[in-house]
């Protein structure tokens, strides 16, 4: 430690003195206490990687080789890399799980792979559906637009985001008492609370069904999971649907929606229509990086009561596209398959 003794006269001097002093505390801590992990890349990396190792339940379903990802991309990690650059070191090991689940959310740009859908057909016009289908005396009952057509029951869902309650469902069926048959469009609905797709379908049995297996993520191992749990759905105790019903879907009926439908496949009324859904058969798990930003992904999955993982989608029982023909001359080609086989 040095001690200065100040004169009167070189007082004008403790500016300078200070400046110095404050600039060797500064440089000391610096050098004792090293930069902020947070601002490091190579920090954010390693946690991000291992996090996902021990946590995420698909690499073995999607036979991801999880350690050649890091070999790939470690190399491009340096201590000078932008903010940005990094980001776009994760968004391509986020592309390589194809999991519509898995995100990173950063203040300038989210990362997310939408191939799963993007690769397969529309198979949804909602312009047609509004014009052609709903007309201007539909029913808005909460969440539920509705109509009949032909004597035949259309619902459509758009969001299992927007809740549904018993009273909704009540009015709904209450509308829908005197229809033969019914079609529930759940197509570009992108899931939201699996509590209401069990809520809605619960109208449509009248025995306890056993609809799916849920696993959880246990440990750090790629196969570490908790024994098979069983998922029942209970009928409703009060009004409820036993007719005919058609289940319409495409790729981006995802997550909560792919739940649905799962649980409506195991119903003996039912028949899927359309398209493959867009699957999400794990929860989200969220997580944060050192640096702030925010990533999830999924760590459990959903299998089928036969064992069939749902991950990459359910099929229908019958496949069918929109016809581009039809759909220019405002006809829905998959709401007129479903219309065509409640009919029979």
């Amino acid at each position: 430690m040095v001690l200065f003794i100040l004169s009167q006269n070189n007082k004008r001097l403790l500016p300078v003195i200070l400046g110095i002093a404050c600039f060797t505390i500064v440089s000391c801590e610096k050098l004792w206490m090293g930069s902020d992990p947070a601002d490091e890349p190579l920090e954010n990396f390693e946690a991000f990687w291992k996090t996902m190792d021990e946590k995420y339940a698909f690499f073995t379903f999607k036979n991801i080789d999880w350690q050649a990802v890091y070999n790939e991309y470690r190399p491009e990690i340096t201590d000078d890399m932008s903010n940005l650059q990094l980001f776009n070191v994760l968004r391509d090991m986020i592309y390589k799980l194809n999991d519509g689940h898995t995100t990173l959310s950063t203040p300038f740009n989210v990362a997310r792979n939408n191939s799963w859908y993007l690769s397969s057909p529309p198979n949804y016009n909602y312009d047609v559906i509004e014009r052609h289908y709903l007309g201007e005396n539909h029913l808005i009952i909460g969440p539920l637009l509705a109509t009949v057509i032909d004597s035949v029951g259309y619902v459509h869902y758009r969001s299992f985001s927007s809740p549904v309650g018993e009273g909704n469902l009540n009015t709904l069926l209450s509308a829908m008492r005197n229809t033969r048959a019914m079609i529930i469009d759940v197509r570009n609905n992108p899931g939201g609370e699996t509590r209401f797709a069990e809520r809605v379908a619960a109208r449509f049995t009248e025995e306890r069904a056993l609809t799916q297996y849920w696993l959880y993520k246990n440990g750090p191992g790629h196969d570490d999971f908790s024994q098979p749990e069983e998922r029942y759905l209970e009928p409703y105790d009060g009004t409820r649907y036993n007719k005919p019903v058609a289940v319409l879907t495409n790729r981006r009926s995802y997550s909560a929606a792919n739940d649905f439908v799962l649980i409506m496949k195991a119903l003996p009324n039912v028949t899927l229509v359309g398209d493959t859904t867009g699957g999400g058969g794990g929860f989200p798990f969220n997580a944060e990086l050192p640096n702030g930003w925010q990533y999830r992904f999924s760590s459990s999955m959903t299998l089928a009561p036969d064992g069939f993982n749902v991950e990459h989608g359910i099929p229908p029982d019958v496949q069918q596209d929109m016809d581009p023909a039809d759909e220019a001359n405002g006809v829905d080609t998959i709401i007129e398959k479903a219309l065509e086989l409640l009919n029979q």
